[in-house]
């Protein structure tokens, strides 16, 4: 048994087709700010996958770089804020909600008028410019929808051939506060359904991975080792080699995943 049959896929697709479009999607919801990995010094990206990661993903990508590899990078549920520059990648392509860059300088700015050293205003004027540098960059594109939703995977791919991306070479997904977030549906997921959805998730992701390309992912809650364990042996028969570990990462400790594509296969999204 897979972790996701054709039929528990066709459920899970009537379970999305349900979730409609709401101008909530629309406002700028802050409390993910730290799931962005803003709050500096500590990278939460780096910190959620610190069992794969002896160092940084930056580094990883200047390995790529090095060895002649393109080097375009996919934020699945954040802004790709986590990157410390962007200088040795092709493209930063970010899917959330909304595009909060904006307020997020304005809320440095707030900060910033309140602290009461100099090192905090120096602290924070880093963050507003490592922001800027990132809104004003060209290799960056925040593209705005719900990833439970058909259409957003097809404004992926218009924008993938607009930008002459054919696949990416990193992509990093940390859906954990999405899965259980009110603002990012329309009603509370059964908890019957986790696995089916993250199992849609997962083969959408995994489709746009060049050959050699990574994936990090998280796990949503509930689904369960048996399940991933049944994923791994899938894709692993398909041109796939998968990691599973545990993080106990704070306030984002679960299952994640490496996958790294190691033969190019024909998986329809």
């Amino acid at each position: 048994m897979h972790l996701a049959s054709r039929e528990s896929l066709s459920g899970a697709a009537k379970i999305i087709a349900q979730q409609k479009e709401s101008t909530k999607y629309k406002t700028a919801h802050l409390d993910t700010y730290s799931h962005d990995g803003l709050n500096q010094p500590k990278n939460t990206y780096e910190e959620t996958f610190a069992p794969f990661i002896s160092t940084s993903f930056l580094e990883i990508i200047q390995g790529m770089k090095t060895e002649g590899k393109s080097t375009h990078v996919l934020d699945l549920f954040g802004g790709g804020y986590f990157l410390e520059n962007l200088d040795p990648i092709d493209s930063l392509t970010a899917i959330r909600l909304c595009n909060i860059d904006a307020e997020l300088i304005r809320r440095g700015t707030f900060i910033f008028l309140a602290c009461r050293s100099s090192d905090e205003e120096e602290l924070v004027s880093k963050r507003q410019a490592h922001l800027r540098n990132f809104r004003d960059s060209k290799k960056r594109s925040v593209l705005t929808g719900n990833l439970y939703l058909n259409s957003t995977w097809a404004e992926l791919r218009k924008h993938m051939e607009e930008k002459c991306i054919g696949s990416f070479d990193l992509i990093v997904c940390r859906p954990q506060v999405a899965f259980r977030n009110k603002f990012f549906l329309d009603r509370v997921i059964p908890l019957e359904a986790y696995d089916i959805i993250f199992a849609k998730l997962f083969k959408r992701a995994t489709t746009q991975l060049s050959k050699s390309g990574i994936l990090f992912t998280q796990v949503p809650e509930y689904v369960e080792l048996q399940q991933l364990q049944q994923l791994k042996e899938e894709y692993e028969a398909t041109g796939f080699d998968i990691l599973i570990e545990y993080s106990n990462a704070e306030g984002q400790s679960g299952y994640i995943l490496k996958v790294t594509r190691i033969k190019h296969v024909s998986i329809r999204p």
